[in-house]
């Protein structure tokens, strides 16, 4: 189960949000393209100011049970809901269900798998779910008039067995690649230099 938790690895949702921006743009969906790179880079900044806080904080809220937000799950929350909101808008009602209920259980799946992997406690990926859902809805807010996108499914089938072997090899390679580390250090020199939690 905890091998779920690798699909919210920034190596993979990275490449697949850039294509996404990429794509949006070459359709002429600018306004979809700039509305889904503001809730991305929201969600980062978010994300990032959180693991600062309560790296530098967290000691004083013991009863929140977080040391560290999960990134992968707010990461992939934001862009699973955001592509989901893509795909589905437009699209027959039991579309839609199927649409949000896929992006849903991989959302779920990839928290679950972190949970199970040790890496975060269950109220650290809620935190990080929190995170991720609200960069979605401010997707929503930002792109307006819900349009029908066209999803160039064709071209997804060709592509996804090239895409499949460089996730496995991202994964392989770099899924022990985090920033934890860095973010902690610079939480503890905030609190150290500048006594934000004394």
């Amino acid at each position: 189960m905890h091998l779920f938790g690798n699909l919210g690895h920034i190596t993979l949702l990275g490449p697949l949000s850039l294509a996404t921006i990429f794509y949006l743009l070459s359709i002429g969906a600018r306004r979809d393209a700039v509305a889904f790179a503001a809730a991305l880079l929201a969600c980062l900044v978010a994300t990032l100011l959180s693991k600062l806080f309560f790296e530098a904080c967290g000691g004083r809220l013991p009863a929140l049970d977080i040391e560290t937000p999960s990134g992968h799950e707010s990461f992939s929350a934001a862009v699973f809901g955001c592509l989901a909101v893509l795909v589905a808008a437009g699209r027959a009602a039991w579309r839609q269900i199927l649409v949000f209920g896929v992006a849903a259980l991989l959302i779920a799946l990839i928290g679950i798998g972190r949970v199970a992997a040790y890496a975060h406690t269950p109220e650290e990926v809620a935190f990080g779910f929190l995170i991720g859902a609200s960069a979605t809805m401010l997707f929503r807010l930002l792109r307006g008039e819900p349009k029908p996108i066209q999803v160039p499914w064709r071209a997804i089938a060709l592509l996804s067995p090239a895409a499949l072997v460089l996730a496995f090899a991202a994964l392989v390679f770099m899924r022990h690649w985090t920033p934890e580390d860095s973010i902690e250090a610079i939480g503890r020199d905030l609190n150290a230099h500048y006594g934000l939690c004394t």
